[in-house]
C-alpha cells in the first residue's frame, strides 16, 4: 500500500535531501554492508528526516561489538521510545551482563515483557547484593507453564541455593505446565518436588493419558489436599471434551467415591454438563440445573434454547453475573423468552435493542417487523488537535513508512502513539488514518475509542473495482465479499494467522492453491496470495464453492469458511432442522459464534453502505438441515 501524499504533507515538511526515500533505503544497505563513511555521510544528510532516528539505532546495533556503552547509551536516550530501540537495548543489555556492567545494565533495562532481559536484570540485581529484589523478580518470572531461557539459568541456580524454590511453588508451576499442555516442562519440574509431589505429579500425567483410572486415584490418597483435585477436575475435564458420554460413566464412578468433596462434584457436573451441552447432547440441563459460573449458565441458556425451554433460558440469564447478563446478547433472549412467556418486559426490551446497529438489533427488529437503524454520525474532531496529533514524531515516522510500504512498522509506531498514556485521543488518531486511506489502523484506533457510529470510517468501500470484479467472477453480491473481508482483516492486506492464512480474506495456502486449480487459475504463490486482487477473487471463488456445496445456505457457508467444513458436518442437527438463530448460539466454538454474528450483521450494513436495499438478516438465516 502506498499512501497519497497527503500523508506526507500532514506528517510535516521534508528534509533538505532532494529525495529521502532512495536516501534513507540507501542507508539502509549501508549499514548492513558496514559502509562507515557512506553511513555517516546518510544520517548527516537525513538530518531532519522522520526517519533517521531507525538509521542511528540500526548503526548502533550493527556495531554493538566495538561500539561503547557511552555511545550505546546517547542513542538510546535520544531515541529510546522508538520500536527498533527494543532490539538495541535487548542486545546491548546481553552484553553490559558480559561485561559485568551490573549497575548501567539495571538503569537501562525496562519491562517490556521480554523474558530474556528481566532474567538478565534478576542477575545484576543478585550479582550486586540487591537480593531481595533479585529473588522477587525471579519468583514472578518462575510463575509460567512455559520454558525459560538460557539467560535464566545463572540466576535460576541462585534462586534455588537461597532455598526460593519451596515446595508449593514448584507444584504452581508444575500445574501452569500441565494445563498448558507443555508436558516435556513438566516433567522436568518433578525434580523440583518432594517425593510425595513427584508421585502425585507422575500420577497426573498418567492419568492424562488414560482418564479410566480417575475414580481410583480418586478413592487414594488424602481426600482434603486441594492438589488432589486439581488432578481430578483437570483429567475429567479433558476426558469430557474429548467424550462426552463417556464422561458421564466416569462421573457416576467418581460420584460413588464416598469421600468426594461435594464442591468438587459439583464443578465436575458443570464441566460434564458444559461439554454435553457443546457436543449437542439432549440430556445437557440435567447436569447444569446447579450451574453457577457464567460459562456453565451461557451454555444452560444455549441448551435451553435448543430445547424450546423458555423458562429455563430465562432462569440462566437471570442467574448470570451482572456484567455478563448485561451482553446484548443475553438480553436478547432473555428478551424472547419473556416476550414467550407472554411478559410484557419482553417485548420493550425488543423494542429497544431494535434501535441497535447489530446482530441482535437486526434480529430484534426482524421480529418486530422493524426497519433498520444504522444510525451514521460521522466522527469529527476539531482542527487544532488533529493538527497537534500531526505533528506527533510517532504520526510523522508511520507516514513515512506507509510512503515505503512498510506497512510492519508503520503498525508498530502506531501501536506505540495508541497506548502511550500521554498519547493523543484514539479518535484523533482515527480520522487521521481515514484521511491517509489507511483503513485498518482508522478501524482499530475507533474501536479503542469507542467511537462506532462512523460508518464510512469503519466499514469503508476500500478495493471496490477488485470487489467488483470478484463478485461478478465468483455471482456473490459485493456486501458479502465485503463482510467476509472486513471481518477476517480489516482490511490488513500483509495479515497473517497464527494458523498461516494470508491477506485480505485470510486464505490458507493448499485452500488457494485447490480453488486456483479448480478455475484454472496460476497456481499462486505466497507472495502472489497475499496480493489484494488475487487474494479477494480466490477468496471469493472459494466462498462461492461453499456456498454451493450448502445449497445457497449462507450460514453454514461462512461457518465452513471459519472453522472448516469437517467441523460444520460434525455441527449440523442429526435429525430435524434447527433455526439458523438458535444453530448459531449452540456452535461449540466461541470464535465461530461471534464470526457468524459478525458477518451477518456486516453484510446487512455493506448492502446499505453499497446503496442498495439491505437484506433482511432473517432471508440470510434459512433453518439449518440435517
Amino acid at each position: 500500500m502506498r499512501i497519497l501524499a497527503l500523508a506526507l504533507l500532514c506528517a510535516g515538511a521534508a528534509p533538505a535531501t532532494a529525495d529521502p526515500h532512495r536516501d534513507f533505503l540507501q542507508a539502509e544497505e549501508a549499514i548492513a554492508a558496514g559502509r562507515t563513511a557512506e553511513v555517516k555521510r546518510l544520517i548527516d544528510a537525513l538530518s531532519d528526516y522522520p526517519l533517521t532516528p531507525y538509521l542511528e539505532l540500526a548503526w548502533a546495533e550493527r556495531r554493538l561489538a566495538v561500539v561503547s556503552h557511552e555511545e550505546v547509551a546517547r542513542v538510546l536516550d535520544a531515541h529510546g521510545g522508538i520500536p527498533l530501540a527494543f532490539s538495541l537495548r535487548r542486545a546491548w543489555l546481553e552484553r553490559l551482563a558480559r561485561d559485568g556492567r551490573h549497575d548501567l545494565l539495571l538503569r537501562y533495562h525496562e519491562e517490556d515483557g521480554h523474558v530474556a532481559s528481566a532474567c538478565l536484570a534478576a542477575q545484576a540485581q543478585w550479582r550486586t547484593g540487591r537480593h531481595v529484589q533479585a529473588w522477587q523478580r525471579v519468583a514472578r518470572l518462575w510463575s509460567t507453564g512455559e520454558s525459560l531461557p538460557d539467560a535464566c539459568d545463572p540466576v535460576l541456580a541462585a534462586w534455588r541455593q537461597a532455598g526460593e524454590l519451596t515446595p508449593q511453588r514448584a507444584w504452581e508451576r508444575f500445574v501452569l505446565a500441565t494445563h498448558r499442555g507443555n508436558l516435556r516442562l513438566a516433567r522436568y519440574l518433578q525434580r523440583f518436588l518432594p517425593p510425595e509431589g513427584q508421585g502425585l505429579a507422575r500420577s497426573w500425567l498418567a492419568l492424562r493419558a488414560a482418564p479410566a483410572g480417575l475414580a481410583a486415584f480418586a478413592q487414594a490418597g488424602d481426600p482434603g489436599d486441594p492438589r488432589r483435585a486439581q488432578v481430578i477436575e483437570d483429567v475429567f475435564r479433558r476426558a469430557a471434551r474429548h467424550d462426552p458420554a463417556a464422561a458421564r460413566s466416569l462421573l457416576a464412578e467418581l460420584e460413588a467415591t464416598p469421600l468426594l468433596p461435594a464442591p468438587l462434584a459439583g464443578a465436575l457436573r458443570e464441566t460434564l454438563g458444559i461439554a454435553l451441552a457443546r457436543a449437542g447432547h439432549g440430556d445437557a440441563l440435567r447436569w447444569l440445573t446447579t450451574a453457577r459460573s457464567d460459562d456453565a449458565l451461557a451454555w444452560r441458556a444455549a441448551a435451553a434454547l435448543r430445547a424450546g425451554d423458555h423458562e429455563t433460558l430465562h432462569d440462566a440469564v437471570a442467574s448470570m453475573s451482572v456484567a455478563e447478563a448485561s451482553r446484548e446478547r443475553w438480553r436478547y433472549w432473555r428478551a424472547r423468552a419473556l416476550h414467550a412467556l407472554g411478559r410484557p418486559e419482553g417485548l420493550r426490551e425488543l423494542e429497544a435493542l431494535a434501535g441497535e446497529r447489530s446482530y441482535y438489533g437486526f434480529s430484534a427488529a426482524d421480529l418486530l417487523d422493524r426497519p433498520y437503524r444504522m444510525q451514521h454520525r460521522p466522527l469529527t474532531v476539531a482542527a487544532d488537535l488533529l493538527d497537534a496529533v500531526n505533528a506527533a514524531p510517532e504520526v510523522r515516522r508511520a507516514a513515512e513508512w506507509l510512503a515505503l510500504d512498510r506497512t510492519r512498522e508503520a503498525r508498530r509506531e502506531w501501536h506505540r502513539l495508541l497506548v502511550r498514556e500521554d498519547g493523543p485521543p484514539p479518535r484523533a488518531a482515527a480520522v487521521i488514518a481515514h484521511g491517509w486511506g489507511w483503513h485498518e489502523a482508522a478501524i482499530r484506533a475507533a474501536a479503542a475509542a469507542r467511537e462506532w457510529d462512523d460508518l464510512d470510517l469503519r466499514f469503508p468501500r476500500a478495493h471496490r473495482e477488485l470487489v467488483r470484479k470478484a463478485a461478478a467472477a465468483s455471482d456473490l453480491p459485493e456486501a458479502r465479499i465485503y463482510a467476509v473481508l472486513r471481518q477476517e482483516s480489516a482490511f490488513m492486506s500483509d495479515a497473517r494467522s497464527s494458523a498461516g492464512a494470508l491477506g485480505l480474506m485470510q486464505l490458507l495456502p493448499v485452500t488457494a492453491r485447490q480453488v486456483a486449480r479448480e478455475a484454472r487459475r496460476p497456481r499462486p504463490g505466497a507472495r502472489a496470495l497475499m496480493a489484494p486482487a488475487e487474494n479477494l477473487m480466490l477468496g471469493s471463488l472459494y466462498l462461492a464453492g461453499l456456498e454451493r456445496r450448502y445449497a445457497g445456505h449462507p450460514v453454514l457457508a461462512s461457518a465452513a469458511y471459519n472453522a472448516g467444513p469437517g467441523r460444520v458436518r460434525d455441527w449440523r442437527p442429526a435429525q430435524a432442522p434447527v433455526s439458523s438463530a438458535i444453530w448459531i448460539e449452540t456452535v461449540p466454538f466461541r470464535e465461530t459464534r461471534r464470526y457468524l454474528r459478525s458477518v451477518l450483521a456486516y453484510h446487512v450494513i455493506y448492502a446499505e453502505r453499497l446503496g442498495e436495499t439491505p437484506p433482511r438478516l432473517r432471508d440470510l438465516m434459512p433453518p439449518v438441515p440435517p
